[in-house]
């Protein structure tokens, strides 16, 4: 049976990412599409780190093809993060295509926990992913990751990013003696946190998974503006949270700030006492 590529198309129509609830022809997923008779191959390109998904997802095409005439079919996955969108004038930070922002209503319930199995979890997908610990009093990233050692700086100005299980990681527990107690406040974290931000020369990623201070502390708030969903700085379009249940069972700060500055929120964490 001779095929044609309207018809390949319209078949790739009926099938469904399991992942995003769209079809690949929709999401732009679909390329290269050859068709000889009825031989096929074609591209799929997904939008997002899914390494886990490429076999399921390339059985799912092959089985949708020859149901609807094909003989032959050639299916190859690949995974490319594309960057979300964000307003029209905001300054991005080179090298960094999307941020997520791990927040906590209070402190000790996971947050330093989720950001970096979250970070991992990316990672294993086949992201290139980078963890910036912005927890100025009590970074834990360096424990976690088992990362020693100060970084390094190649040209006096930028620092260079640890690494290690796949992840490029800063914080300031790399520079700090952490026998030391912190006693900065206000502005000179929010410089140091904007440094970190900033001033580390991240090597193309398609995460940055930040781990932020923990709130009621102005520098939390501070280092939200410093990413954008809001107009200031780099490419932030999504925030997830982690809080204890409340008896009114209603989110606190940071599901809230994340609707006003117009983040995009991707989930919540639960944490039930006892």
């Amino acid at each position: 049976m001779s095929l044609t590529e309207a018809q390949i198309q319209e078949t790739l129509r009926k099938l469904v990412d399991p992942n995003t609830g769209k079809d690949f022809v929709a999401t732009r997923s679909a390329r290269n599409i050859k068709v000889s008779g009825d031989e096929v191959a074609l591209e799929i390109e997904l939008g997002y780190p899914g390494k886990s998904q490429h076999e399921p997802i390339r059985r799912q095409i092959i089985q949708g093809l020859k149901a609807s005439g094909a003989g032959t079919v050639s299916v190859s996955v690949s995974s490319k993060v594309v960057a979300h969108a964000v307003q029209r004038g905001v300054k991005l930070i080179p090298g960094i295509k999307n941020i997520i922002a791990v927040a906590s209503g209070k402190g000790g319930v996971g947050k330093s926990t989720t950001a970096v199995n979250l970070a991992l979890g990316l990672a294993a997908e086949g992201a290139s992913v980078g963890m910036l610990d912005a927890d100025i009093y009590g970074p834990s990233q360096p424990m976690m990751l088992g990362i020693a050692g100060r970084p390094e700086s190649k040209d006096g100005k930028h620092l260079e990013p640890m690494e290690n299980h796949g992840l490029q990681a800063i914080s300031i527990g790399f520079m700090i003696d952490v026998d030391t107690p912190m006693v900065w406040r206000g502005p000179m974290v929010t410089q140091a946190l904007e440094q970190l931000l900033k001033d580390t020369r991240w090597r193309e990623l398609d995460y940055l998974v930040v781990d932020l201070p923990t709130p009621p502390l102005p520098e939390a708030t501070a280092m939200m503006f410093l990413m954008p969903g809001i107009s200031l700085t780099p490419r932030c379009t999504a925030c997830a949270t982690t809080f204890e249940l409340m008896p009114t069972e209603t989110p606190p700060a940071p599901a809230a700030f994340s609707a006003w500055v117009t983040w995009r929120r991707i989930g919540s964490c639960w944490l039930f006492p006892g």
